[in-house]
Order: C-alpha cells, then structure tokens, then sequence
C-alpha cells in the first residue's frame, strides 16, 4: 500500500466560522449544561433527512452460507476463561475509566452534538419515566401468556418490526457481561436486543459530520422505539427496562448470542443486513421470552479473506488475525492509535465505511464470493476509497499520521487505566 507524501498534524478548524464558533461551543458539553440540552427544539424533518434512519426490518433478507465458509455459530469461545476473567477482573464502565478522552470527544464534537443531542436527551428522559413505573405484579394475562414464551416472543417481534425497528432478539441475561457497576440494577433474567438500521447515504460519507449525525440519530430513534417496545412490556405486566446508548452491558456479546450478527475483524459486530451500520442497546426484563440462538453466517472466514479495514485504518488500529481474549476470540483493537482517530475525524468509522458486507449486504458478497472467489468491491475506490481531512484516499493509499496527531494537545488516553477515575461521569446522563 502506497502512502500519501506528507503526514497529517493534528487538526485545526477549517472556516472562519468554526473556528470562532469552538471555542464559544465548548461549554455547552460542561455536564450541567449539556443534560439540559432536551430544552433545545428539534431541527425539522426536513433538515435531518441527510442522516435520518432508515426504516427495514432485517428478516426479509434471504441468503444461504456456502460450506467453505461455515465456521462456528456466534463466537469461539472458552467458558472456563469466560468465567476466569469475569471474577478476577469485572468488566468497567470505558466512559468513567477515560473521562478525558470523553470530555475531548464531546468538545471537538460539537458540530455533530448541536444539532443530534437534545434528541437523544429528549429520549433518554422518557426512559426514566419508564424506568421508574414498573407494574407491580403480573396480571392474569401475563400469567397465562407466561406458559408459551415462544407466542410472547413472537408477539414481541412483531410489536418491534412495527415500531419500525431492525431486529429484535432475546438473550438470557449473563452477569459476567454486565459492567460492574450495574450488576445490582438489572431487571429479570432476559435481555430484548433491539438493532436500528442507520442512513445507508449517510453512512458512506464516512468519515464525516453527516455520518457521525447520522449516528446519534439513529440512537435517538432507537431509545424512542424501545420506549416504545418497553411500555408494550409494561402493558403485558411485566418489569421492563430499557438502557440508554451508552450501556449497562456488553451489547456486542448479546448481539452475537442473539443470532443478530457475528464479530468481524474491525471488532464490530457484523449484520447480515447491514454490517456494523447500526445502533443496537437492549431492555432487561422479567418477561418469560423464548431465548434466540447464535447463528453462523459465514462472516469470521469473509472477514478472513476481505482484511479491506486492516488495510484501509487510518492509523493501523485493527489487527491481521484474531487472539483470545478474556475467553473468546476476537480482534481486540488498539485504541491508544484508534481513539485519537475517533476523536478528530468526526468518530472516523473507516472500518465500517469500507466493509463490504455494510455497504451491499451479505448476500450480494456471498454471491460475488461463490461465483469468482473474490470480496465484492474490494481495491475498488468505491468501496475503499474515502475523504479524511480534506483529502482523497483511493484504493491503495491512506493516510500518514503524524505522531501530532496521535497525541493532539489536550486528549488524555491512558490504555493501563482498569478502574473509573475518581468524579468521572457519563456525559449524556
């Protein structure tokens, strides 16, 4: 891979009105003031159009996994170390361990913020409301559904595809992904994953400000259908509550287990519909749901022969190949390089951008594969190529980062951190 002539310092804004305008911006994300941002009005309809969800219930997809590319269903996975890594070293809240780096985030964010935050801020107060009114016992309804979960489960779906939901699945709930501090605060033994299809448009335009509102859109979107999906819960009789985008759990480990998708190798999980272009969050509750299984789809030996976001990662952040790593096999990413990245390329999203299985689907790449042997798209400028910083990068180039960028004034990374920092809080609650 060539590389471009000069490196890339760390950014500076590029007009004269966001360069006046950052440095007056920055206070809104002061966590007094940026919780009360559900008092800003939403823009119209017709401003958020460019990024607006999308609105398709994945389970319409067809498409057959050819043997050479059968694997193992969900995730490799080695229960003893599992539950090894569980005891010895509790899974931690990543926005109280780097508050730094949030508090960075959010400030050079602010172009993205503006405009999608009240939104989300809106939604994540009725899920409180929420939250707080549980119904105090079962009705005699709920009681007589209880004896076929599969018929509730399937009620479920059904209520989530109308919301306009993407995917909705059903896990039993795992304490050993529960981050720390919320073990005490889950509801019930099963977690509903619900999954949000963001803008296709929107999304390869990354990285960019439109992709990165097209993020925080969706997750706006996605806490009001599973409000939604929650009080249809509460309606049955049953204890349900939903969590904000930011988490109590370990999302990606539910959305495997859940048959929603399989881990790729940029560390994202990977839909069949959609590849990692989605937002997914969940619901615990009491209800008694038939549990979905893991499904093999083909997708860890795609990624095998694919490696596009190894490759085209501006900063080198994703590994060739897979290691264990607290007792299953994934590509555990190098955040001290990806984090910086994040940070000032409008949450970058690379990874996502240039996987082909998020920008055709599945089946286009399965069909491609079966018929030449080849990763639909791949050393095309279609799907690889991409605009960072102002400037193009064609298949077989990408950036050099200069070691400015990677360590810009101001941002605070420390990747040994394992416990939350003391005052550390989570921006958006």
């Amino acid at each position: 891979m060539s590389d471009a002539p000069s490196a890339l310092h760390y950014p500076r804004p590029t007009s004269l009105v966001e360069r006046a305008l950052t440095p007056l911006l920055r206070f809104l994300y002061l966590p007094g003031v940026f919780q009360r941002l559900y008092l800003v009005p939403s823009l119209p309809a017709v401003v958020r159009k460019p990024y607006a969800t999308e609105k398709r219930w994945w389970g319409d997809d067809r498409f057959t996994v050819p043997e050479e590319l059968r694997d193992v269903a969900g995730i490799r996975r080695d229960p003893a170390a599992e539950d090894e890594a569980a005891r010895t070293a509790p899974l931690q809240d990543w926005l109280t361990i780097h508050p730094e780096a949030v508090r960075y985030i959010f400030k050079h964010g602010w172009r993205t913020f503006l405009t999608t935050a009240p939104r989300v801020q809106r939604a994540n107060r009725r899920l409180k409301v929420l939250a707080a009114a549980q119904p105090a016992a079962a009705p005699a309804a709920a009681t007589a559904r209880a004896a076929d979960p599969a018929a509730l489960s399937r009620a479920l779906k059904e209520r989530g595809r109308e919301l306009g939901l993407s995917a909705v699945g059903i896990a039993e709930h795992d304490p050993r992904y529960t981050l720390a501090p919320y073990r005490d605060a889950q509801l019930g033994d099963r977690v509903v994953v619900l999954a949000l299809d963001q803008s296709w448009e929107a999304t390869n335009t990354a990285p960019s400000v439109r992709s990165e509102k097209a993020a925080f859109v969706a997750y706006a979107d996605l806490t009001d259908r599973g409000n939604a999906l929650t009080e249809w819960l509460q309606a049955q009789g049953y204890r349900a509550r939903l969590h904000d985008f930011q988490g109590e759990n370990v999302i990606l480990h539910y959305a495997v287990v859940t048959g929603l998708g399989q881990m790729g190798i940029n560390g994202q999980v990977l839909t069949p519909s959609a590849g990692s272009r989605c937002r997914v969050t969940s619901i615990t509750t009491d209800a008694p749901l038939a549990i979905d299984e893991p499904v093999d789809y083909g997708i860890h030996k795609i990624c095998d022969e694919c490696k596009i976001c190894v490759r085209r990662c501006p900063s080198g952040a994703i590994p060739a190949r897979r290691t264990m790593y607290r007792g299953v096999e994934k590509a555990k990413l190098n955040m001290v390089r990806c984090a910086p990245v994040v940070a000032q390329a409008h949450g970058c999203a690379v990874c996502m951008k240039v996987c082909p299985i998020q920008r055709y689907g599945l089946g286009p790449v399965l069909d491609e594969y079966n018929a030449t042997g080849r990763i639909l798209g791949k050393d095309t400028d279609e799907l690889e190529g991409y605009t960072f910083h102002g400037q193009w990068y064609g298949a077989g180039e990408r950036p050099r980062l200069a070691e400015e960028f990677l360590t810009p004034p101001g941002l605070v990374f420390d990747a040994t951190r394992t416990a939350p920092q003391p005052g550390a809080h989570r921006q958006f609650r």
